[in-house]
């Protein structure tokens, strides 16, 4: 949302609208049996290989380093170790050597580049749940969720509003949910039909 808001703040762009919302997750060896509860453990482990998004070229990245700070706060010490070991395996060009139609942090996991990978939930959509890979959150303290902001230039015709009016509305939230993002902070996604829009 910082963006919209800063051109809104500026004049330029009417309110702000968070349309959408995405979560930071873990994707996991199956075999390792990591849950919430020892996921830090697990990440901070030195035989376990943690890989994330290439900070700084990739939000999803910023986002990570964005969790291991905040699992400084409750372990501290703990973050900098993290991001010393977190290998940027993904954005970058990276991202053009999963194949299509694969969840970047199973296939990973799978190639033996990686033990936990993290990224966005919306990630893991074409993730097998029965294969070789978990999805874990992460502990409260150190969830991250990421918002997704639109906003109309002041100058900008009825195309314009009527563009952001749909990707605010129920038709555009089905698709989103449906493609693993989540509801915008007071919208419930109860409800809303998620089949092929």
């Amino acid at each position: 949302m910082e963006h919209p808001r800063r051109l809104f703040e500026a004049g330029l762009f009417g309110e702000p609208i968070c349309f959408a919302r995405n979560e930071i997750c873990a994707v996991v060896r199956r075999d390792l049996a990591i849950g919430t509860v020892g996921l830090i453990d697990a990440m901070l482990d030195p035989g376990l290989v943690l890989a994330t998004s290439t900070p700084g070229a990739d939000p999803s990245g910023d986002y990570a380093r964005t969790v291991f700070e905040r699992v400084d706060r409750i372990r501290p010490g703990t973050g900098r170790t993290l991001a010393g070991k977190a290998r940027p395996l993904l954005g970058s060009g990276f991202v053009s050597e999963v194949p299509a139609g694969r969840a970047p942090g199973s296939w990973l996991i799978e190639t033996g580049q990686a033990d936990i990978v993290l990224g966005y939930r919306s990630g893991t959509l074409g993730l097998d749940r029965a294969g070789p890979c978990a999805v874990v959150a992460l502990p409260g303290d150190c969830a991250v969720t990421a918002s997704y902001g639109l906003a109309v230039a002041r100058a900008s015709g009825e195309a314009a509003h009527a563009l952001a009016a749909h990707l605010a509305g129920k038709q555009a939230l089905a698709v989103l949910l449906r493609n693993g993002f989540l509801a915008p902070p007071g919208r419930p996604s109860a409800g809303i039909p998620t089949g092929q829009t």
